[in-house]
């Protein structure tokens, strides 16, 4: 796999997550499940730095850094209460993270790339860890 198609590919998979997604679409929270969007602006914040440091690696490469689009599916997530959503943020986080795992396996000889994306595993693992001790003590709270 050429190292530049595949920063490329993880540099569009981050900038058009699920995460990002929900920052701008302002999901409906009550007072007392603000914690609930807190986690999600985190989540899309940490996003947003790795982008960062991901699109210096594809331009390191000779590569111009080329953001992905949200995909259509995301339409149906407007109008929803945040704790709506956290559960279907776990299952794009589970399926991100194997994602990564996968990435990994390209990149064994390339030690920043590998730093970076083992950075970014190790933080989408506490990710879905926090979004799903969260969601439980919401449906509690409603």
């Amino acid at each position: 796999m050429n190292p530049l198609d595949a920063l490329q590919r993880i540099f569009q998979r981050e900038t058009a997550s699920m995460a990002q997604y929900l920052v701008q679409i302002w999901p409906w929270a009550e007072p007392e499940r603000r914690a609930a969007k807190e986690l999600v602006e985190r989540i899309a914040a940490e996003e947003q730095q790795w982008c960062s440091r991901l699109a210096e690696l594809v331009d390191a490469c000779d590569g111009v850094p080329l953001c992905g689009s949200f995909p259509s599916s995301y339409r149906s997530l407007h109008y929803l209460a945040v704790t709506t959503l956290l559960p279907r943020l776990a299952d794009y986080l589970r399926a991100n993270i194997e994602l990564f795992r996968q990435d990994l396996a390209a990149f064994g000889n390339d030690p920043q790339v590998r730093s970076l994306l083992e950075e970014m595993l190790q933080a989408k693992e506490w990710q879905l860890q926090a979004v799903q001790e969260l969601s439980p003590q919401l449906r509690k709270a409603g």
